[in-house]
């Protein structure tokens, strides 16, 4: 029996030997990136400027962090070793945050935004047990009349905890308008939100 078990362990140990010759471990530092949300330029979002109501839905039930996960895993699959692909796991996110570049462009003829536009938020709407949650992620700086561009700051946050524990919520724009606004007009929307992060993961190459 001893004997038996003695064979056992020495083909074990040269399995285990065999495999790490073939393949190699190591911890990828990684980087930073933006997992970035944007509408389309050529076409874009119309609605009437109405003192209350304006709610635009940049993304429906998303979930930033799974994104970002599958953005990382998109990257890290392109990697090669001896012309072998490599294996990667336990990918690793931190530092989330909105990023401060936040490009939201309203026109529109016939309407004083500088005068009739009173806030704009960034907002991301999650469920819970109870009634749905809301957390604000930046607030209205002003409106740049030369520009057409809408103001915005972050409010700075560690994202990380918000998106990874409450997946597939709606990431939104909420617009006041003053009553003077000129409502019979149209106002077009366009915008661009992104979401800044550092990552690493394992990686593991063949030998080969």
């Amino acid at each position: 029996m001893k004997k038996i078990q003695t064979i056992i362990l020495f083909l074990l140990a040269t399995i285990l030997t065999l495999s790490c010759k073939k393949e190699g471990q190591q911890s990828n530092p990684g980087g930073n990136n933006n997992i970035v949300y944007e509408s389309g330029y050529m076409y874009p979002s119309k609605f009437r400027p109405l003192s209350v109501g304006n709610t635009f839905i940049i993304r429906y039930n998303v979930s930033v962090y799974n994104d970002i996960l599958g953005q990382v895993a998109y990257s890290a699959s392109g990697s090669k070793t001896n012309g072998n692909s490599n294996w990667f796991k336990d990918i690793t996110i931190s530092n989330l945050k909105l990023n401060d570049a936040i490009d939201v462009t309203l026109t529109g003829s016939n309407l004083n935004f500088s005068n009739d536009l009173l806030n704009c938020q960034l907002i991301y709407s999650y469920a819970t047990t109870g009634s749905p949650e809301t957390r604000l992620l930046a607030t209205f700086n002003g409106y740049n009349s030369s520009t057409n561009k809408v103001s915005l700051t972050s409010t700075g946050n560690d994202l990380l905890s918000l998106f990874k524990d409450n997946p597939y919520g709606d990431l939104y724009l909420k617009f006041s308008f003053s009553q003077n606004a000129a409502t019979d007009n149209y106002a077009n929307l366009t915008y661009t939100v992104a979401f800044s992060y550092n990552y690493s993961y394992t990686e593991m190459s063949s030998s080969k």
